[in-house]
């Protein structure tokens, strides 16, 4: 709850691996967590982790390579009760934790017994979320910097039509009120034609 605000999710995913400590149906197990625990956070229905049965999700979040953080006590505490678990980077045990960056990708991973409140897991994940909103504000930064530089554009454009505009109603202005002496002395008030007389002598051809 403390980091929702800034745009941090837990989601849970039950699964019945390790033991068959999860045996009952979603409806049930999403009732005990809420009732046991006041789970808050979405909780998607039960899936395999491990084996030829693991789902996807966890094929690709296994297959990242993460580095577990806090590995070592919860695999040897199993191992002295005959449970070799983990294997080849697999999942250890129930409570296993991938922190997911705003990316898409996995940003870090946590042994089972790594709790919520752990100074290892909140430094990681207020870090990263420090990054994302680093992320977000540049890239904010740069649509802004986009919708400025469009916004020039345009009124660029629509300055030059009208300067392009105001200069032929000019030069337009300035051909009707175009003034012609003849020899006579008769003041002609339109552009000059071929014929007319500009000057004693001097006929325009």
């Amino acid at each position: 709850e403390k980091y929702e605000g800034k745009g941090f999710k837990v989601l849970g995913f039950p699964a019945n691996d390790f033991k068959g400590q999860e045996p009952g149906t979603n409806e049930e197990i999403l009732s005990f967590c809420t009732l046991t625990y006041d789970v808050q956070f979405p909780m998607f229905s039960k899936i395999a982790v491990t084996g030829e049965e693991r789902h996807p999700l966890y094929d690709g979040l296994v297959a990242s390579g993460v580095e577990t953080i806090g590995d070592g006590p919860m695999r040897e505490r199993l191992a002295k009760h005959g449970l070799e678990t983990g294997q080849d980077g697999g999942i250890v045990w129930n409570f296993e934790k991938f922190l997911i960056g705003r990316d898409g990708k996995v940003a870090a991973r946590f042994a089972p017994d790594v709790t919520a409140d752990d100074p290892r897991l909140l430094s990681v994940l207020e870090k990263e979320l420090a990054r994302a909103e680093a992320d977000l504000t540049r890239a904010r930064a740069s649509k802004d910097t986009i919708a400025l530089e469009q916004h020039q554009v345009r009124a660029l454009q629509a300055s030059r039509r009208s300067v392009v505009g105001q200069l032929a109603e000019a030069q337009a202005n300035l051909a009707e009120r175009q003034i012609v002496a003849p020899i006579d002395g008769t003041i002609l008030s339109r552009p000059v034609e071929v014929g007319d007389v500009v000057s004693r002598g001097s006929p325009v051809f």
